[in-house]
């Protein structure tokens, strides 16, 4: 079993990749606000916005088929880690 830091790390790795949108490595206010609102919004269109972003791997405005399987394979050994 990994340890919950791993499993952290992950998240927060996530989690800023859905608030960075312009992907320059900082979040800035606007983008805060943006990703904030995904995160608590009931609107389905902003959620699904929001989850476009973090496949969206290299941020090309696209999911590629590397992109998503990048995701995926990232998300299985989340879950992996949160199970075992």
């Amino acid at each position: 079993k990994l340890s919950e830091s791993v499993i952290q790390k992950e998240i927060q790795s996530i989690l800023f990749r859905l608030f960075d949108i312009n992907r320059d490595g900082k979040i800035d206010f606007g983008e805060f606000l943006i990703g904030f609102h995904a995160l608590t919004t009931n609107h389905l269109a902003q959620r699904a916005a929001g989850i476009f972003h973090v496949y969206d791997v290299n941020g090309d405005g696209v999911i590629s088929r590397d992109d998503m399987l990048k995701t995926l394979r990232r998300s299985g050994k989340t879950s992996k880690k949160i199970l075992n």
